[in-house]
């Protein structure tokens, strides 16, 4: 799930992942739409991005004044739906200054499939600076610092 819209529904979509160079990661629908941004030259930029489903560039985000990283949460295994099949899932957390969102969320029924992909991430993360995730102590309050308008 790569979308606001199939976040909230629940709805899994097939797709292919793809690494770029150190910390970028993108999502495509298709192998066909990886082909197509890959190889054909003759498209515009603006069609290229649309075959991405989603996109993130760890570092590049690291350095935004308000993104203070990204967390994996654990791989958990999950029946979503009555009958379904057992999915194996984690998600993707951006953290911002006031707190986390889920950027995307990944699952399958292959086991071996998420733990690869759960890696590679994990991988991109540990190359960021702060390990991809800011620490919070700018934004905690020193009280040995802070006088009290009582004393």
């Amino acid at each position: 799930r790569t979308s606001l819209t199939s976040i909230l529904i629940k709805k899994w979509q097939k797709s292919l992942w793809v690494q770029c160079g150190r910390t970028k990661f993108l999502v495509f629908r298709s192998k066909d739409e990886f082909i197509e941004w890959n190889d054909r030259i003759d498209i515009s930029e603006k069609k290229r991005d649309q075959l991405v489903r989603f996109k993130v560039d760890f570092e590049k985000e690291m350095c935004k004044s308000n993104v203070r990283g990204f967390k994996l949460t654990n791989i958990k295994p999950k029946i979503y739906s009555k009958g379904g099949p057992l999915m194996h899932q984690f998600k993707l957390e951006r953290w911002m200054d006031l707190g986390p969102s889920i950027a995307a969320a990944f699952a399958s029924q292959n086991p071996k499939e998420v733990h690869r992909l759960h890696s590679v991430l994990h991988g991109c993360l540990q190359l960021c600076p702060w390990r991809g995730l800011k620490s919070i102590k700018d934004l905690l309050i020193d009280n040995k610092k802070k006088k009290s308008p009582f004393s």
